[in-house]
């Protein structure tokens, strides 16, 4: 269960990154018997620079505190407005 909300939030954030315009270096991995597979994000792409996931986890975690307190607060629908994240690169 866990594996499965990880990927899901990470797809969530993967889509997120890519309507800024970004391109994204990910390394997929597989779970007992090759089942399970997890892509993870290892580093992104923008303006001709590369930016290290390390470098994104401070804003991901802003963003995934922005994301929990909107779904709280909604009525089971949640639209995501671009211009309410930024990033620092």
């Amino acid at each position: 269960y866990k594996t499965i909300k990880r990927s899901k939030l990470l797809h969530l954030m993967e889509d997120i990154l890519r309507e800024y315009g970004v391109e994204l270096e990910t390394k997929t991995t597989e779970g007992k018997s090759g089942i399970n597979r997890l892509e993870n994000i290892t580093g992104i792409y923008t303006s001709n620079q590369v930016i290290s996931f390390d470098d994104l986890i401070v804003d991901l975690i802003k963003i995934n505190h922005i994301l929990l307190n909107n779904v709280l607060q909604s009525n089971g629908e949640l639209i995501i407005n671009q211009n309410e994240f930024s990033f620092n690169f």
